[in-house]
Order: structure tokens, then C-alpha cells, then sequence
């Protein structure tokens, strides 16, 4: 149990050992770098992506049901009656950066006027956040189809018998490295939903990622996690 994530992280480069072995190391250099660029490009879209999403399509909306929500109540009724409204996996979502009735009361004592606006002004970190790591995986699968399908142009010359036996070793181990991208991918999406777990769950996913040794170093040395901010 305390090592499923080694065990799932070693399936995974198994897995893409045997693609890249049979594809071979041109279409497999293709895959990896094609999936290094992915990850990148995906990382830094996504919080610019999940904050157009957000603002085009969920911004105004939310805002006008806290208004009829909050509508004739004070601030701190109104902040009160929002939060009260949120389901317990928002409520975790929100607490886990901080964002608390007490701190959006603070920001919003010299604006009654706007208290739709501020609350969703306050609570719009959050959603973005958590929306980033979406659109992020979204991304990084649209771009590893588009980047692929275009070096798939540029390998045929390399499928010829000559160069078969090179290319098919060489390609196994490059396309075991083609897994790091998906796995850190993967790694930044669980590090993003945890706090939105059962703090029961929350210390399960903790225990398996410290009893994890090779799944545990992928974890922490993730550079998505960088690119995120």
C-alpha cells in the first residue's frame, strides 16, 4: 500500500519504454521533446487561460447571484450567507489559501455598496487557481496531439530497415522519458487538489507520497510546479 505510487509511477515508465521501443529513438526524441514543450507551453497558458475562461464566462454570472443572494443583508451577513452556500469542497478550497469570512469581511468594510463584486473579487483567486490546473491538463493534451502529429512528418525517413535496430533501443529509452512530462503533469494536478480532500484523505495521499521513494522524488522535484507559480 505504502509504495502504490512507485509502483504506478514504474508501470507508467514501463509503459512508454515498450511505445518508445517500438516506435524507436527518432519518433521517440519527437514524443519527448514534443511532450517537454507541451508542459511548458501548457503550464504557462493555463493561469492566463483559466483567467480568460473565468472572467468571459464565469465572472459576471457568479457576481449577479451573490447580489440576489446577499440582497438587503450587511456585510458580514451577506459575506456569512455565501460561504454558508458553498459546498464543503469549496469551503476547504478557499480555507487552504487563506481566504476566510473574516479576511473578505476585512477587504469589503469600506465598500457595501459593491459587496457582490467584492466577494467575487475575493474568491476569484481561488477559482482561477483551481481552474488553472484544468485548463493546464487540457493544454498539455492539445498540444502534445498537435505537436506530434507535425513531427510525425518529419520521421518516415528513419523507418528505413538500416536504421530499425538503432532506432528501436535507443527509442525504449527515450520513450521511458516521454512518461516524466505526464507524471509531473499528473504530480502538480494531485498537488493542487489535495487540500481539497477530507483531512483524512489529505493524510492518506501524505502517507503515500512519503513512504514513496521514486514516485516521491518525481513529486518533489517537478518543475511544473515552478512554471504554475
Amino acid at each position: 500500500m505504502y509504495y502504490a505510487l512507485d509502483i504506478a509511477a514504474v508501470v507508467v515508465f514501463i509503459i512508454f519504454a515498450a511505445v518508445g521501443a517500438k516506435k524507436g529513438l527518432v519518433k521517440a526524441c519527437a514524443d519527448f521533446l514534443g511532450s517537454i514543450l507541451a508542459m511548458i507551453g501548457a503550464a504557462l497558458l493555463s493561469m492566463p487561460a483559466a483567467q480568460w475562461v473565468f472572467d468571459t464566462f464565469f465572472r459576471e454570472p457568479l457576481q449577479e447571484k451573490i447580489a440576489a443572494a446577499v440582497e438587503g443583508l450587511s456585510v458580514g451577513e451577506a459575506v456569512q450567507s455565501v460561504f454558508s452556500a458553498f459546498p464543503e469542497l469549496i469551503q476547504r478550497a478557499l480555507a487552504a489559501v487563506q481566504i476566510t469570512q473574516g479576511s473578505v469581511v476585512a477587504q469589503l468594510q469600506d465598500s457595501t455598496d459593491a459587496v457582490a463584486v467584492g466577494i467575487t473579487e475575493a474568491l476569484a483567486p481561488m477559482l482561477v487557481g483551481l481552474m488553472s490546473a484544468m485548463t493546464m491538463v487540457v493544454l498539455f493534451v492539445l498540444l502534445v496531439v498537435v505537436i506530434r502529429a507535425a513531427a510525425a512528418l518529419l520521421t518516415g525517413l528513419f523507418d528505413l530497415p538500416i536504421l530499425h535496430g538503432l532506432n528501436t533501443a535507443a527509442g525504449a529509452v527515450l520513450g521511458a522519458l516521454v512518461s516524466l512530462p505526464v507524471l509531473w503533469v499528473a504530480f502538480a494536478c494531485i498537488r493542487t487538489f489535495t487540500p481539497l480532500l477530507a483531512e483524512d484523505m489529505q493524510a492518506q495521499v501524505q502517507i503515500l507520497l512519503n513512504h514513496s521513494l521514486f514516485a516521491g522524488m518525481i513529486y518533489e522535484m517537478n518543475p511544473a510546479y515552478w512554471l504554475l507559480g
